[in-house]
């Protein structure tokens, strides 16, 4: 997977057989008056990408960290893997956590340390009992996987904002998730470097046949890498579809993220 591939076309999805690996029913989360999440309803099946498409400051980065614990809804079903999510015991989610990657807006990497200490961080205070050459060789791979091999000694500052990006993901394949969380992945970057991470995206979901979520306001993004698109309004999803039966739905909540790109 280290090769880029250009235009990278993005396979049909059969749902056929596959189960739900996350079920949301009537989810709502408010901070005091403010109403963030209205009852929300979602699915994401196995091996899905699915994106949740939206303005910045609609609630969809609230949502993912109801899904993995950071947050309480107030009300609603909320399941990963078929195990009710609030209310979880904390050894019980950090077992959960386990199996799930987050890839954060701003990747998260430790100043301090380099690219291959941040990579083996999460493994070494996950995974007991590998030896120092078992550590190197899963570090390397990651990073193989993503094409930066050749920066495993840089420091983050040396990274440009689509390294960093990378960087981030690898840290989170270490641990072989069977979710990925993606939160705005090409935010800030280039239409270039935005591209590339699309493209990575979507080889992450072929090599490593994880489901994901990602969260984004680039309606280029939500083309290029989702099999499915939830789009939220104000804290609600109003339309959900693909991106095809999206493109063609005269709305004038999404309408606008469709004539801000020519396609």
């Amino acid at each position: 997977m280290a090769d880029t591939k250009s235009n990278f076309i993005k396979p049909l999805f059969d749902y056929e057989g596959r189960s739900r690996v996350v079920e949301i029913e009537g989810l709502n989360k408010s901070f005091g008056d403010n109403h963030v999440l209205k009852n929300i309803s979602m699915e994401l099946y196995e091996g899905e990408n699915l994106v949740v498409l939206g303005r910045s400051g609609t609630g969809k980065s609230v949502l993912i960290k109801c899904i993995v614990g950071l947050l309480t809804p107030d009300s609603g079903k909320l399941e990963v893997f078929g195990q009710q999510i609030p209310g979880m015991k904390s050894y019980q989610m950090d077992a959960i956590r386990k199996k799930i990657g987050f890839s954060f807006q701003l990747s998260a990497l430790y100043d301090s340390m380099t690219v291959r200490q941040n990579i083996e961080f999460p493994l070494k205070r996950n995974v007991h009992g590998l030896t120092q050459a078992e550590i190197n060789q899963r570090v390397e791979e990651a990073l193989d996987n993503v094409g930066l091999l050749y920066a495993i000694d840089l420091m983050p500052v040396e990274l440009s904002g689509g390294m960093k990006k990378r960087v981030g993901i690898a840290r989170t394949l270490i641990l072989n998730p069977e979710i990925m969380l993606y939160d705005e992945p090409t935010s800030g970057l280039d239409p270039i470097t935005a591209g590339e991470i699309n493209e990575l995206i979507l080889q992450v979901q072929e090599q490593y046949h994880t489901s994901a979520i990602i969260i984004t306001h680039d309606i280029t993004c939500a083309r290029m890498t989702g099999n499915r698109i939830n789009f939220m309004y104000e804290g609600e999803f109003v339309l959900k579809g693909t991106f095809e039966e999206l493109s063609h739905i005269d709305d004038y909540r999404i309408k606008p993220f469709f004539e801000y790109n020519e396609f």
